[in-house]
């Protein structure tokens, strides 16, 4: 009995041991791809303060990292959908478990509601930050273009309305 634990032992410890090498390729990917949420909440929270005080909004003065364009996703997007419009994969997972809960479970639908429109900053062909906001609260899904950093300055149509226009267009 002692010799069939010991095996059962050292085969469960051999089984651990190659599914963790297995993994580290799976691992290594998540930290390529990962984007941090740090400043992208600071972002939105200097966003909405400055909606909330009804000011134009020149996105790079608001932004605590850098990029060079930026992509407004609507509602009903898919993860799929995005990275294929983007040709970049990025997750906003802070941790590898969340990673693949995210990939297995998702399922492709962080964006299933009427209410959502996501800004997706990129710098080259990395993301630099993912955020999703409430078009309560500000709606640029109207926004149809590809944003330059150089180029945008934003306004709420009205202090009552939280849609987006891009200044001068």
């Amino acid at each position: 009995m002692k010799k069939v634990l010991k095996r059962l032992t050292r085969l469960l410890f051999f089984a651990v041991i190659a599914m963790m090498i297995a993994l580290i390729p799976d691992i290594y990917h998540y930290n390529t791809i990962r984007v941090g949420t740090l400043k992208a909440a600071q972002f939105e929270e200097r966003l909405l303060e400055r909606a909330k005080r009804n000011e134009p909004m020149r996105l790079v003065e608001l932004t605590p990292f850098q990029w060079d364009r930026m992509v407004v996703m609507g509602p009903y997007t898919s993860r799929d959908m995005m990275e294929e419009l983007k040709g970049v994969q990025w997750t906003t997972a802070r941790t590898y478990f969340g990673y693949r809960m995210e990939k297995e479970f998702l399922l492709g639908c962080e964006m299933c509601y009427d209410s959502l429109n996501k800004l997706v900053f990129l710098k080259g062909d990395r993301v630099m930050a993912d955020v999703t906001l409430d078009s309560w609260d500000l709606d640029f899904t109207g926004i149809k273009t590809v944003i330059r950093e150089q180029d945008p300055v934003f306004a709420k149509l009205s202090a009552q309305e939280p849609r987006v226009k891009l200044m001068g267009a």
